[in-house]
């Protein structure tokens, strides 16, 4: 069995080596747990290997007090997965087709309702390469209420619209984005 180590384990448990050993996961250490170590996993991934503890110590304190860290945008971290399931970057939207159905996904930084949109809701998102419009009808807003109004982060799947030289994603479905962020976006109504 081999101990925690800030650059090789994963996670949990993994068996590594040409004569599998397990190696102990950075969540089972005391006070570490699953969250944080997910995020020193993707950091590290990311940005490589950590050089000392002081290198580990100032990323893990900027990813406890603030839910970010100097390295980047929360979504660089998952730019590879998200990628590989499809999901379009805000600045990939300039490319892209308009009519075209596309996944887009972001940190939350506003919910707005105004009085006078008929009940469309329009939702900012934001990922390391810019910001998302995301526009919301009444019916969509209402089978994923829960979500879209409680989510840090969300993955949507809409149209891509561009008028008067605004990019929009109407938003046809949309469910959680799994982030470590403590911040919370600005609604208004």
């Amino acid at each position: 069995m081999l101990r925690p180590d800030v650059n090789a384990s994963a996670v949990g448990a993994s068996l590594v080596g040409a004569q599998p050993r397990v190696r102990l996961g950075l969540s089972g250490v005391r006070r570490v747990g699953e969250s944080l170590a997910r995020r020193i996993v993707e950091t590290r991934a990311a940005g490589g290997p950590y050089a000392d503890m002081a290198d580990l110590e100032e990323s893990v304190a900027d990813l406890w007090a603030t839910g970010i860290t100097t390295e980047g945008y929360p979504t660089r971290f998952l730019r590879e997965r998200l990628a590989a399931r499809g999901v379009t970057a805000a600045s990939g939207l300039r490319d892209a087709e308009a009519g075209r159905r596309v996944l887009v996904a972001g940190i939350v930084t506003h919910r707005q309702r105004p009085a006078t949109a008929g009940g469309t809701t329009f939702v900012n998102l934001e990922d390391e390469t810019g910001l998302v419009n995301v526009i919301c009808s009444p019916g969509v807003w209402t089978r994923h209420r829960v979500v879209a109004r409680t989510a840090v982060a969300l993955v949507v799947h809409g149209r891509l619209e561009r008028a008067e030289g605004v990019t929009n994603v109407i938003a046809e479905r949309m469910w959680p984005l799994p982030v470590a962020v403590a911040s919370r976006s600005r609604d208004f109504r």
